[in-house]
């Protein structure tokens, strides 16, 4: 077979291996986010774009939610293009994460070949890469996974760019960095921009110090920085259609409240440094939330024995969940194949004298490694010392475990990185640096030119057998404490033996493949080159293959279809605003038998109870359902509506006409239950008790106002008084006082499309006219008089602390709510200017190509 054909298989080997069945049987992905949040939100927006509408604003989500403001719905991204396909939406959802993991060998493929990697060693990058642990599994999370994907040709314009000083490669550059932002992952974004500077600093003192080097000249010196920075700027034009509203509506998110200094550029006169920098942030709050998902050191065990930490699901085998300082786990395996670490770590090296870009892939995998660690910091180290060694009390915890940490220093120091989370996601960096280095150390490893002593494989083999040995005496002899281990919810209780076996298998795979490879490398004198790379390159998709299936996990559409609702009255229920009830306390701690159908079963409870986004799948609008760039006004709303001991008035006020009930046990046959709330239409009218205007906010702090608290106060008043809270400070016009059992207004609501609201108004004086939907900026309205066709603009008053209020003249009258975002169109300008600039460079340079030939 030829070099180039084998290299394709070996690449296609394994997706198709990860995902054939679930093509061939149009399974539904069904763990994590993939199943509950990315695939209602992606099904909704493409839904949009086959109507021919341009999905800006959701109104089913919440009170409704600028869904194009939100990165994880990537509605400007052009990969979006095959959720459109003429297919059943599962084959479409499921193909655009195939593609993209495809792309993400493919282009750690042409780095590694561009770097002067042998095709073996390319393919065998590109394989460590897409299919190792880390990036696999983020198609569970497909932002991350499509910044997976763009990652290496950022990494390789970074490169190009600043050593040929290429105008063309500075726009490839802007172009990959586009489309990670545009993908949904800007935190990538953020990340090339460090690992751009990184780049120029080991780069600097071989120009400047070195004694055989020309001095250049000043102009020479600023043009690689001046092309890099031209290529983060203009990635920024190219994705201004969705940072400039992505910016405004974080401002007005809970990532934004500063209670106290999360950062050096968040300190003022007035702040606490200790409080906010070295102890524990608040409970609940973003700030804690941001060191969610650290990697704990003693997973770096993984990246040699594969699954040494036990499988996750279906049944809960993952023997580490039960260490007291382990967290949540972002990627239940780290494993990249060991032949490429091997290989990889042939030509790791941080010195001076190396290869200029391995060493910036070694430091890739250093910052990865450390930065990941995230809570593990060390003020984690200092607090295990103190209670541990010198027998301190735990409950007296003095500082915050992250600091210290690498991910700490980030976070306090760098402008704006505090609005990030989840340190675990810089393990791509070491997935990506591990993959370039075994790309090119597969030569040093299996070419017959290079020398490796045998004493040095003899000693590597002998310590990774000890060291399974040891795995699998350890782990029988630790049995006692594991049948004590706290059940995962879930999962259930952790099956003991099926811990005791997943880590024997763990230590007899990486026994089977260090022993393969140690016959490769003994042996090469005796086989060509080439047959010794191709031999290590199939035993690489095996090694990769067996070690990861178990990952990809699925579900039969109609084994996770939700059952029948009970509902008082389901005809009243097909455009309800419906509010899902709190779970109990203990739902989390409920014990549950081990099931290899547990995420069937988990998805068809979370269809059931519209839990995260799933609401959206089926057509229904929650009222209180989450996002990730959710309003502090409006969190804060619904933290007093659960506060009341009956928030039916409360919730009526807002538009809610339905509750539903989750069942208390998972597995409860009856799964939920609903009620209607009441008639209350999501618009009405409403005499207005008291204006205010809204709360001055430290510059600093850029969050919108949080309203006051006017649940209490308006529910003591009774719905039926029809009461508004206006929080603006504009003037109002004077209008009529509504009595208690007045029926002589009348009006009616439409929603020809999410993003327009229509309302038709006859009122025998001037009435105040509350809509119950979100208060955006970007909303306006106009009010036509239906007698003589008079149209005039209205302004919006905000009103009971998140709706929108407008003054409506006497008679009859069409009061027309539209969504017009001007950043929204800003941007769209400045991205269609500058994705125009970039067609024509393609087109210069495709053509000078063509009389190049």
């Amino acid at each position: 077979m030829h070099a180039r054909w084998f290299g394709y298989v070996a690449m296609i080997t394994p997706l198709l291996w990860f995902f054939g069945g679930v093509l061939w049987r149009g399974d539904v992905l069904d763990f994590r986010d993939i199943s509950h949040y990315y695939r209602p939100v992606w099904h909704w927006t493409s839904s949009e774009w086959s109507q021919g509408r341009v999905p800006l604003w959701c109104d089913l989500d919440g009170l409704g939610m600028p869904i194009h403001a939100d990165p994880t719905a990537t509605i400007f991204y052009p990969g979006q293009l095959l959720l459109v396909l003429p297919l059943d939406f599962t084959t479409r959802l499921n193909l655009y994460l195939v593609a993209h993991l495809l792309l993400a060998a493919v282009l750690l493929y042409r780095t590694a070949r561009t770097w002067q990697a042998t095709r073996a060693g390319a393919v065998a990058g590109a394989l460590c890469y897409a299919y190792g642990g880390h990036v696999l599994f983020q198609y569970c999370n497909p932002i991350y996974l499509v910044g997976a994907a763009w990652l290496p040709l950022v990494v390789l314009a970074t490169e190009r760019t600043y050593h040929l000083r290429s105008w063309r490669w500075a726009v490839a550059l802007a172009a990959a960095l586009a489309m990670l932002i545009l993908g949904g992952d800007p935190q990538s974004a953020y990340h090339a921009l460090l690992l751009a500077g990184l780049l120029v600093w080991l780069m600097r003192p071989r120009d400047e110090n070195s004694a055989q080097a020309t001095p250049r000249p000043v102009v020479a010196r600023a043009t690689p920085l001046l092309l890099l920075g031209g290529a983060f700027a203009l990635a920024g034009a190219l994705a201004a259609v969705q940072l400039l509203p992505t910016f405004e509506w974080s401002a007005r998110s809970e990532r934004a409240i500063v209670d106290a200094p999360r950062s050096l550029w968040e300190l003022s006169r007035d702040s606490r440094l200790a409080i906010g920098l070295l102890q524990d942030p608040p409970r609940h709050s973003h700030h804690e939330r941001i060191y969610d998902f650290s990697v704990a050191p003693w997973r770096w065990l993984e990246f040699v024995w594969p699954n040494i930490a036990g499988r996750m699901f279906p049944i809960h085998q993952r023997w580490m969940s039960a260490l007291p300082a382990e967290g949540r786990v972002w990627s239940p395996s780290l494993y990249l194949g060991l032949i490429p670490l091997v290989s990889a770590l042939a030509v790791f090296s941080l010195r001076r004298k190396a290869d200029p870009r391995m060493r910036w892939c070694a430091w890739m995998v250093v910052i990865g490694l450390l930065g990941s660690l995230g809570a593990y910091g060390i003020g984690w180290l200092w607090e295990e010392i103190r209670c541990g060694w010198l027998g301190g009390d735990a409950a007296d915890k003095s500082v915050f475990g992250a600091v210290g940490g690498l991910y700490w220093w980030l976070v306090t120091v760098l402008p704006s990185y505090v609005q990030f989370r989840y340190p675990a996601k810089l393990m791509l960096l070491t997935s990506l640096g591990v993959a370039l280095l075994a790309a090119r150390g597969w030569d040093r490893l299996f070419s017959s030119e290079q020398t490796v002593p045998r004493r040095r494989v003899l000693i590597g083999w002998s310590v990774l057998a000890l060291g399974s040995i040891t795995a699998m005496v350890a782990i029988r002899s630790a049995q006692p404490w594991l049948e004590a281990a706290p059940a995962e919810f879930p999962f259930g209780a952790l099956d003991v033996s099926g811990a005791i076996s997943d880590v024997t298998r763990s230590a007899l795979h990486a026994l089977t493949v260090a022993t393969c490879l140690a016959g490769l490398v003994w042996l090469r004198n005796r086989l060509s080159g080439r047959i010794a790379m191709a031999a290590a390159v199939a035993i690489t998709v095996i090694d990769l293959s067996c070690a990861h299936g178990w990952l990809i996990s699925a579900s039969p559409p109609l084994a996770i279809a939700p059952p029948q609702t009970q509902s008082v009255d389901s005809s009243s229920l097909t455009r309800s605003r419906i509010y899902r009830q709190r779970l109990p306390r203990d739902f989390h701690e409920q014990p549950l038998d081990a099931s290899v159908h547990r995420l069937t079963e988990l998805g068809r409870w979370e269809r059931a109870t519209l839990a995260e986004k799933t609401a959206l799948e089926q057509g229904q609008n929650l009222a209180n359902m989450t996002n990730a760039l959710e309003p502090a006004d409006l969190a804060a709303v619904w933290r007093q509506v659960n506060r009341e001991p009956d928030p039916t008035v409360a919730l009526q006020m807002f538009g809610v006409d339905s509750a539903l009930t989750p069942a208390a046990e998972l597995l409860s046959p009856e799964t939920t239950q609903r009620h209607l709330l009441s008639t209350q239409p999501p618009a009405y009218f409403a005499n207005i008790i008291k204006i205010t205007q809204p709360s001055k906010v430290p510059r600093q702090v850029r969050l919108h106002p949080i309203p006051p608290t006017i649940v209490s106060s308006l529910q003591a008043r009774g719905l039926d008084q029809r009461l508004a809270l206006v929080n603006d400070s504009a003037p109002i016009k004077a209008v009529g006082v509504i009595s208690a059992h007045d029926e002589a207004d009348t009006l009616s609501l439409s929603r020809p499309r999410p993003a327009e609201v229509i309302v038709r108004t006859q009122t025998a004086s001037s009435r105040f006219l509350v809509l119950a939907d979100y208060d955006a900026p970007g909303w306006i309205c106009e009010i036509t008089n239906e007698a003589t066709g008079a149209r005039q603009r209205a302004p919006i008053y905000r009103t009971n602390g998140v709706l929108r209020g407008v003054v409506v003249p006497a008679g009859e009258h069409v009061v027309t709510f539209r969504y017009r975002p001007v950043r929204l169109y800003v941007g769209t300008v400045i991205s269609a200017i500058a994705w125009l600039g970039v067609l024509v460079v393609a087109g210069i340079h495709l053509r000078e190509c063509r009389r190049s030939r």
